[in-house]
């Protein structure tokens, strides 16, 4: 992979965290839709989709590394992962402790986030130590197939997990409730595409002919799925009037069909497209993980409930630039956090490897005079 391949994937990275904090900021407030207009229903319900966009695109660049990766487990990387998780769920205990006083820390809680990745304390990163552990194995499946069998494989993944419940959950509004369904069996999913598409390379569906490459074909059909996303809520709420938020945000979750093509649709329009990130945007880049347990979780209670979702922003235009500044600083904390961590993390790094120097000149030393 060239840099500026692995650039637009540190801004594919850094898009999909900021969609997730400013769908975060929704999805926790305790406003009354109701209240607000017809316009500002419209976009909040639009908003509900950045969450699981994000999500999906996360997984599928994770996919795309690591489905063709000579050694895509490493226990040191494991190792690392955890500590940085472990360190925010310590974190996050320490902060709504001292600044939420509703919460109350019981020796349940104090044992989950103590054991962070096995309680769940934040569902992505327990998924993707969970898919991080079975990498090696998928990636012997994939590369014993052949392109038509990997395509099968998709497909069946696809009708069972993801067309069948678009339209079944018509009555219950919840994609996720079909045929033993869950978020690990998604990005297993996803992870089948990206391989796929990081060996095979992605034709543009419905092109007259073969198009594999150019972003601007998947910009077009990204668009597109945000028209239909746009005319489905406007219909919702032409339908159900203010009360329309539950239908509106129907596709909102990640297996939806309309959230996968948004998803990859984007995902290869930065894919093809030519970037150059600099220094900024992969340390931005390194940072989503760690802005993502800093504000989401448990954290999120701090957040939400101490800092932003001001009551008198309800029903108003107001509610957008709130979002918008708590985005800012969400983002702004995260990677301070980060900057810090990774500091700390080389120097111990470093001081290991020059206490190892030492020890083997010392040997060197001493069998020289000996």
């Amino acid at each position: 992979m060239t840099k500026k391949r692995d650039a637009n994937m540190d801004y594919l990275k850094v898009l999909s965290i900021i969609m997730i904090v400013f769908f975060h900021y929704f999805w926790n407030a305790d406003y009354n839709w109701a209240a607000f207009s017809a316009p500002q229903q419209v976009l909040i319900a639009a908003a509900h989709m950045f969450g699981e966009l994000g999500v999906d695109c996360f997984a599928l660049v994770s996919g795309y590394y690591l489905s063709t990766s000579k050694k895509p487990f490493r226990a040191e990387k494991l190792w690392n992962l955890w500590k940085q998780i472990f360190m925010y769920s310590v974190l996050s205990m320490v902060v709504i402790h001292l600044f939420v006083h509703s919460y109350k820390l019981s020796a349940g809680t104090f044992g989950k986030l103590l054991f962070p990745v096995t309680s769940k304390v934040w569902w992505y990163a327990t998924a993707y130590v969970l898919l991080y552990l079975f990498s090696p194995y998928i990636n012997k499946l994939l590369n014993a197939l052949s392109k038509e069998e990997h395509a099968k494989l998709i497909g069946l993944s696809l009708v069972l997990f993801a067309v069948i419940p678009t339209f079944a959950a018509v009555k219950n509004g919840n994609t996720e409730n079909f045929l033993y369904y869950n978020r690990f069996i998604w990005l297993i999913v996803l992870y089948f595409i990206a391989g796929f598409i990081r060996r095979y390379g992605l034709d543009v569906p419905f092109a007259k002919q073969n198009i594999t490459a150019g972003w601007k074909p998947w910009m077009k059909i990204h668009v597109i799925s945000w028209a239909v996303l746009f005319v489905y809520i406007i219909i919702v709420r032409l339908i159900c009037g203010s009360d329309m938020m539950d239908a509106a945000i129907y596709f909102r979750r990640p297996n939806s069909i309309l959230m996968l093509v948004m998803a990859i649709s984007l995902f290869m329009v930065f894919k093809e497209c030519s970037l150059n990130g600099g220094k900024l945007i992969p340390f931005l880049s390194s940072c989503t993980l760690g802005i993502y347990m800093a504000h989401g979780g448990r954290s999120g209670q701090f957040w939400w409930n101490r800092i932003f979702h001001n009551p008198a922003y309800e029903g108003t235009w107001m509610v957008f630039a709130d979002a918008f500044c708590a985005l800012v600083i969400i983002m702004c904390t995260g990677v301070a956090i980060e900057f810090v961590r990774q500091k700390i993390e080389n120097y111990l790094k470093t001081r290991k490897i020059n206490r190892k120097q030492e020890e083997l000149l010392k040997q060197e030393t001493a069998s020289v005079q000996a």
